[in-house]
């Protein structure tokens, strides 16, 4: 009986591990994601709406060019983020991956948005300033909330404002 429960607390102990180990995706890396689900949601509702008879494919094409620095800078941080503990190519296949479950997230479309809709949030990307501040404003007013592969980090309090306190010094 003895052996069955220490069987079962380093069995216990093994798969905690593991889950403690995993690492944590930084506010940086939380917003790139937040900007590549934008850039495909936008991306899926111009094909869904051409599909409908509303081409916004020139506006989304403008969009793409204008911020083409800034989408493929957060590009680059997500595959950054996820070849941490991996090889390059693990990385871009799970980036591929990524890439594929956002666009399928917006495959039938978004509650409460029609393509008018789209096609407003369109122009005001293509027009908006560039750079990823911009890019992750837009994303996070549109609600883009990645699931990611792994959690993201939290600061401690004290942390957060210790490093506000030293931030603020001459």
């Amino acid at each position: 009986m003895r052996r069955a429960i220490m069987a079962g607390v380093i069995a216990a102990t093994s798969i905690a591990v593991p889950a403690q180990a995993q690492r944590c995706w930084n506010q940086a890396s939380v917003e790139a994601a937040q900007v590549k689900e934008f850039e495909i949601m936008l991306m899926v509702a111009t094909l869904r709406c051409q599909a409908k008879g509303l081409d916004l494919s020139g506006d989304y094409n403008g969009f793409i060019a204008a911020h083409r620095p800034a989408l493929r800078a957060a590009g680059e941080e997500i595959v950054r983020e996820l070849k941490v503990g991996s090889t390059a190519a693990v990385a871009m296949k799970a980036y591929d991956k990524l890439g594929v479950v956002l666009a399928n997230k917006y495959g039938n479309g978004v509650l409460g948005l029609e393509c008018l809709d789209f096609q407003a949030i369109i122009a005001e990307a293509k027009s908006a300033a560039t750079g990823k501040p911009q890019l992750v404003t837009l994303a996070q007013r549109a609600g883009m909330n990645p699931e990611l592969p792994g959690p993201r980090c939290t600061a401690p309090v004290a942390a957060a404002v210790a490093g506000t306190a030293v931030a603020g010094r001459p």
